[in-house]
């Protein structure tokens, strides 16, 4: 794409850790400064950080502001992947060379899977091979959304999930409410895992 600026923000130290305050500095700029898409692959798997980020997050739905973020690679419940105003992405190695499979109402809320591993040319004409991580996953989910921006405009979550569904290789479930893509807790996410079964029941 031609019209497209990329932009790095810190948000973690040389040990590539960090608080969530610093997440939500930088997402509050990314609002502040029209910022299309956000490629987040890190998070927080500590609940007490979960309440801080959500107003965060209801100030990028209201602005149209799409994120995408990897889900922890220790496969547990992770902010900012498994809000609901957010594209969760997980590694599949099964679905290679930016193919992607879809999920619809998925009960670890992360709705896209793809491969992590990439062979990437280096400028001294060597290669470099990443793992099968989430973290290089989402830049994959980053890149398909921005193209479909580029070609339909600014969207919400759902839209953008109606869009890949499209691309997707594999999708399970089918598309069914207009406002979340979550029949339960449209308001308040529900983290414990305690708690699955009743969700399930309550989907059921």
């Amino acid at each position: 794409l031609k019209n497209v600026e990329l932009l790095c923000l810190k948000v973690l130290n040389s040990d590539l850790r960090g608080k969530a305050v610093s997440l939500i500095e930088a997402l509050e700029w990314c609002i502040n400064n029209n910022v299309n898409i956000v490629n987040c692959s890190l998070g927080t798997t500590s609940k007490s950080d979960f309440s801080a980020l959500e107003a965060v997050f209801n100030k990028i739905k209201n602005q149209k502001i799409i994120i995408v973020a990897a889900k922890s690679n220790k496969n547990i419940y992770t902010y900012p992947a498994c809000n609901n105003n957010v594209i969760g992405v997980k590694s599949n190695y099964i679905y290679k060379d930016g193919n992607i499979k879809l999920k619809w109402y998925p009960f670890d809320d992360v709705e896209v899977e793809t491969s992590g591993v990439h062979t990437l040319v280096l400028k001294d004409n060597g290669s470099f091979k990443t793992i099968n991580a989430n973290s290089f996953s989402t830049p994959v989910v980053t890149a398909r959304i921005a193209d479909i921006i580029d070609k339909y405009g600014q969207m919400t979550v759902i839209e953008i999930l109606k869009h890949l569904e499209g691309e997707a290789v594999t999708v399970m479930g089918k598309y069914l409410f207009p406002e979340s893509p979550y029949p339960w807790g449209q308001n308040k996410k529900i983290v414990e895992k305690e708690c699955y079964e009743q969700i399930i029941e309550k989907y059921i």
